[in-house]
């Protein structure tokens, strides 16, 4: 940069060599205020706001996300009254989020068959400084106050007054749609006229991504991120550490976060991990605090990924410790027998972590279409060694199917279980019982005791040769037990779980 140069975009020769068009030259793109907003049920209130700039308007025809706005390039001064219509400026692939209120660019459709003015193209909303940008709703007039520097200048900052204490709601300024000695806030008047809209104002915390990251926010708080490996594992304190957005990470880290409610206790207003400080603006809504230039610290881990306290998160990565940043050890079941693996280094492996309050998995039964559903749970090994692989199937006749090498269930002694099983069993656990051998131990036994039964039925007296009428009596009803506990041992038989 030339020295002398002391606009972060340079002085007017700088912006010469760099061929940056004059403000004043510039037309490509203008700034405008949103009015309202087609949410697909309100054509006829969109239609009637642009029949003056537009009188052969066809309501039915009015996209949805299209919105009503008003064009504020140069200010109050220099804006135009005139609402024209400005359909999204994308495909329908990919629908910007947008509120009445907030400043959008527009650009012009050079069309013949358009009307030039009264038409536009809104491209995005217009990216304010960290005094007003919020992905929830950005207030634009925000960017230009008295005591705070702009890339702008002070322009007409006067009427947006000092930077209130921090117990007083902020203010929404109006810079743009109102002249200087009007009283009244054009931004007020249309949100009052809006107020029924189904749009959720609420803090939402920043997230501050890394340089090579691709993100996808939408306005309250869900989050796709195309990032590398990284997160609050649920053992760190990120109150005790700098933003982990700006830290290393290993290389072929590749992630996929896709995250609703960072930052999750923000409506508690806790001051803990990754959340936020808040404040209350004139509207009554509690919106992340903005105010860069207070004494009152803000955050350094504000929205960081949170793998402790983070809502609802699938992270799906290339690289990572699942079990580490989870905290999954001290929850993970001990097989029978294994040894003690706590103090072992965790390998870095590519992983999906899912995490949240409550989780389903639903396989679809749809009689009317012909569908009925089946789950599978695999753990890919050789299909030719009995002690490799495993599986979980749910069948589509509701049948559940566990195949592994070893199946516990329950818990083992060093799991907490009670660990009372016999000797030669692996950390005293119980073995499962196998019905067939079961069934004819059973049936031996009885075989037995009749055998004895009938010995003793037919037993004489040594002495006089008659039989003992008491013993005879106790054989017989101890025979006739034993015909009705043997028809009771089918009663042990399973009808839902099956082994080997």
């Amino acid at each position: 940069m030339p020295p002398g140069v002391s606009s972060i975009f340079g002085g007017p020769q700088y912006r010469k060599e760099l061929q940056v068009p004059d403000k004043a030259q510039s037309s490509l793109l203008e700034r405008a205020v949103v009015i309202d907003v087609c949410d697909g049920l309100n054509q006829g209130q969109i239609a009637a706001l642009v029949m003056e700039s537009l009188p052969n308007i066809v309501a039915s025809r009015i996209p949805i996300n299209a919105c009503v706005v008003r064009p504020v390039t140069g200010g109050a001064q220099a804006s135009n009254p005139t609402l024209i219509l400005a359909y999204p400026f994308f495909s329908s692939h990919v629908s910007m989020p947008v509120k009445v209120g907030e400043t959008v660019w527009i650009i012009y459709d050079n069309d013949p068959n358009t009307t030039a003015k009264n038409f536009a193209f809104w491209m995005s909303r217009v990216h304010g400084d960290l005094s007003s940008e919020d992905v929830n709703f950005s207030h634009h007039d925000r960017r230009i106050l008295p005591n705070q520097p702009s890339i702008e200048g002070p322009g007409t900052a006067a009427k947006a007054g000092a930077i209130k204490d921090e117990t007083e709601p902020i203010d929404f300024p109006d810079l743009s749609l109102t002249q200087p000695d009007d009283e009244t806030n054009g931004y007020d008047e249309i949100f009052s006229l809006n107020e029924s809209k189904p749009v959720k104002f609420e803090p939402v915390p920043r997230l501050y991504k890394r340089p090579g990251d691709l993100v996808l926010q939408g306005s309250n708080n869900a989050t796709i991120s195309l990032t590398t490996d990284r997160g609050w594992h649920v053992d760190e304190d990120p109150l005790d550490k700098p933003s982990n957005a700006i830290s290393g990470s290993d290389e072929f880290s590749g992630t996929i976060d896709v995250v609703a409610g960072r930052s999750r206790w923000i409506s508690k207003a806790e001051k803990v991990r990754t959340v936020p400080e808040t404040r209350l603006n004139s509207r009554g809504f509690t919106e992340t605090s903005k105010e860069i230039d207070s004494k009152k610290p803000q955050n350094p881990a504000e929205g960081d990924p949170d793998f402790l306290s983070d809502a609802s998160r699938l992270y799906i990565s290339m690289a990572t410790k699942p079990d580490t940043g989870f905290g999954l050890k001290v929850f993970t079941p001990k097989f029978p027998g294994d040894e003690e693996t706590d103090e072992e280094e965790e390998l870095v492996t590519a992983s999906v972590v899912a995490k949240s309050d409550s989780i389903r998995i639903v396989s679809r039964k749809d009689e009317d279409h012909g569908i009925n559903g089946s789950i599978l749970i695999v753990k890919e090994g050789d299909t030719t060694d009995a002690n490799d692989l495993g599986a979980i199937s749910i069948r589509p006749d509701g049948s559940i199917v566990v195949s592994g090498s070893k199946i516990f269930i329950g818990r083992s002694k060093a799991d907490g279980g009670l660990g009372d099983g016999p000797d030669d069993a692996p950390d005293g656990s119980q073995p499962y019982v196998k019905y067939k051998q079961l069934e004819d131990l059973l049936k031996a036994i009885m075989k037995d005791i009749n055998d004895f039964c009938d010995t003793l039925s037919k037993h004489t007296t040594p002495g006089y040769g008659a039989p003992s009428v008491q013993i005879t009596q106790a054989a017989a009803t101890l025979k006739a037990a034993m015909a009705s506990r043997e028809s009771e041992i089918v009663n042990l038989k399973s009808e839902r779980i099956f082994g080997e």
